[in-house]
Order: C-alpha cells, then sequence, then structure tokens
C-alpha cells in the first residue's frame, strides 16, 4: 500500500467536514465589482425611506435640578457579581454580605450599608458592554465616550470636562476650585479639544494638604511672577524692621 492509498483510507475512517480553502466558493475581481457597483447604483437611485416615527418632544420631562457631579472609575474594582450586579452562590458569597432584596434588587447590604440604606436614590446600568479587551483602553473610552484608539480619541474630552463646560455659567466668584476635579486621578482623560480651563485638576488627596495650591517660594515671590505690581521701598524696610535681630 502506497502513501496515497494509506492517507485515502485515513481521510475516509476520520472525515474532515471543512472544505478546503480551494474548495470553497469565492468570487473572482470581475464578480466583485460587480455586486459592489450594482449596490452603490441602487443606493443612489433609491430614494430617502421616510421615518416611521418624528419624536418632537421629550417624553420625560427635565427637572434640571443637579448641582454636582460624581463620576467614579474604579480601575481596580471589585467584582461586579459581588456588588452592583449580585450573584449569590452559597458556599462561596461571604455570609457577611448579607444579601436582600431592595426595590426588586438583589444587594449585598452587608458589604455595602450605606449605599443599601440610599438604592432609592441612584440607578443601577446594567446594558454596559465594554468593546477594549485592555484595561487602560478600556478606562479611556469610558471617560471620553469613544475608542481611544480612533481618529478622535487623542482629541476627544473628558465626560468631566463637557459638564465643566456646560456648567460655567453657573459658578459664582467665590469659587475657588475649578469645577472639574479628579481625585487619585493622575491618569485621567484631558480636555481634548477643549480649553485648558475645563482640564480635570488632578488632586492626590494627602495629610500635608493639597498640594500646588500655594507657591512654595511665597505669595510674594509669586505676584512678582504674575506681574503683580511690586512692593514699595516703605513696605520692604517695614518687612525688614519686623525681622528679629541676629544673634
Amino acid at each position: 500500500m502506497n502513501e496515497q492509498e494509506k492517507f485515502d483510507k485515513l481521510f475516509c475512517k476520520y472525515p474532515h467536514p471543512v472544505k478546503s480553502f480551494y474548495a470553497r466558493p469565492h468570487v473572482s475581481r470581475r464578480q466583485f465589482f460587480n455586486i459592489a457597483g450594482t449596490g452603490v447604483t441602487a443606493s443612489w437611485l433609491a430614494s430617502k425611506l421616510p421615518a416611521t416615527t418624528v419624536i418632537h418632544t421629550t417624553p420625560v420631562p427635565m427637572l434640571n435640578k443637579a448641582k454636582k457631579v460624581i463620576f467614579i472609575l474604579l480601575a481596580g474594582a471589585p467584582s461586579h457579581t459581588d456588588t452592583f450586579d449580585l450573584k449569590f452562590l452559597d458556599g462561596t458569597t461571604p455570609t457577611t454580605f448579607t444579601p436582600d432584596t431592595l426595590n426588586g434588587v438583589r444587594f449585598p447590604t452587608g458589604l455595602m450599608p450605606k449605599l443599601a440604606a440610599s438604592i432609592g436614590d441612584f440607578t443601577i446600568v446594567r446594558s454596559l458592554r465594554a468593546w477594549a479587551l485592555v484595561h487602560s483602553l478600556a478606562q479611556t473610552w469610558t471617560q471620553i465616550g469613544r475608542n481611544p484608539a480612533g481618529v478622535l480619541g487623542n482629541v476627544s474630552p473628558n465626560i468631566g470636562s463637557v459638564v465643566a463646560i456646560e456648567k460655567q455659567a453657573e459658578r459664582t466668584p467665590s469659587q475657588v476650585f475649578p469645577t472639574f476635579l479628579a481625585l487619585n486621578s493622575s491618569g485621567a482623560a484631558g480636555p481634548g479639544y477643549f480649553p485648558a480651563e475645563y482640564a480635570p485638576f488632578k488632586v492626590t488627596p494627602s495629610t500635608a494638604g493639597l498640594r500646588n495650591t500655594t507657591n512654595a517660594d511665597g505669595e510674594a515671590r509669586f505676584k512678582r511672577a504674575v506681574g503683580f505690581p511690586p512692593p514699595s521701598r516703605r513696605s520692604i524696610a517695614r518687612q525688614r524692621a519686623r525681622r528679629p535681630a541676629d544673634g
């Protein structure tokens, strides 16, 4: 028995249902352009389909009472099946979670008791689908609402910058900090094509206070650097008179 007969016998014993690439249906270049040209011509000749329903008013009345927006991005987040999409499994889910049904939602009241007490004040959205497989890419995608690797990825503004520019008209002279504060978000997306004043003011909490809120060289030096009038000779002499004499 030669090699071809052995192969035929093996193939009959273990048939392969998938056709090889050269045995599959194919489209020649001429057929491809024929089909493509037909589709383009048909789309140009076809008239626009009328809209079935035209919505002129919003069915939900807008209260417009929001004063602040808190956007929490958990870069190292807990599992959603243990928190906002609880999946209780006997012997696996800790009993300290104390799961309970609140407003029709299965919720770990023992794990997040304060949120459980306020469950009627927020909405849980479970229809979000992540298209990115890399965490850093998905985190940026969540902030700008589009693919960061796309054409407009580098210039798309952070959702916080969008809120900041919308709330700019409501700011008062007594408000010191920018509208958009980003806590523990050193890698947060920027303002994109918006002006820099709507960029996230990135703050890392510390027992020493907020960094970059005071000048290290003192207020007088800062004012001279930004163009404030220099101190007069009289004020300089007064400051020297207040210094303690050298021992």
